[in-house]
């Protein structure tokens, strides 16, 4: 016995029907094959296929993510520049530039160098020689740990301008870059002044 189906919803017909209960096409005579998805009928969608190809990107995207997260590395420290001032000084001399470093990320960080328009700045640090005087050594970083604060004071670590090619006078302000290893680059301003 021969099962027909609908040529027109490719459903299967009850014996001897002349008209499909589904979609109500008149039924031919003749028993017929369900019809062939080349016919012009819509192919279904080859889900299977789509997760075999796109899992593994998937995955990836995941575990990538996940990762990023995970590692404290990845995460940005949060610099902040408070309370910077500069010595006053005239064209020719060296000055120094202070300032409090306050790292309020979850990472560490490092101070590795700085830039000035109008001198040469090197990372320095104040120290006692052994015959009592007192010298200068330059320093490649300054240490931020997180959640804390590093202050660059007169006698400890600083920031040398040397060779100025312009005077630093009392109430102006000074732009400055500072280089961090993980944060990069962060411009400010300090102010000139006698005393802290």
């Amino acid at each position: 016995m021969n099962t027909q189906f609908c040529r027109q919803c490719d459903s299967r017909l009850e014996s001897n029907a002349r008209v499909c209960s589904t979609c109500g096409a008149v039924v031919s005579s003749q028993s017929s094959p369900p019809p062939s998805h080349d016919e012009g009928q819509r192919r279904p969608f080859p889900w299977p296929l789509l997760l075999i190809t796109t899992g593994p990107l998937l995955l990836a995207v995941i575990v990538g993510v996940s990762m990023y997260v995970a590692n404290p590395q990845t995460v940005n420290a949060q610099i902040t520049i408070k309370n910077a001032w500069v010595r006053p000084a005239i064209v020719g001399q060296n000055s120094a530039v202070y300032f409090q470093l306050v790292n309020e990320g979850l990472t560490s960080d490092a101070l590795v160098g700085a830039a000035s328009l109008i001198a040469t700045a090197e990372l320095h640090q104040t120290i006692e020689k052994e015959d009592g005087v007192m010298g200068m050594i330059p320093l490649n970083r300054v240490d931020i740990p997180a959640q804390s604060e590093v202050e660059l004071t007169p006698g400890g670590k600083h920031i040398m301008l040397i060779n100025l090619t312009q005077p630093l006078t009392v109430g102006e302000n000074v732009s400055l870059t500072l280089n961090f290893e993980h944060t990069g680059n962060i411009v400010f301003e300090a102010e000139v002044r006698s005393l802290p």
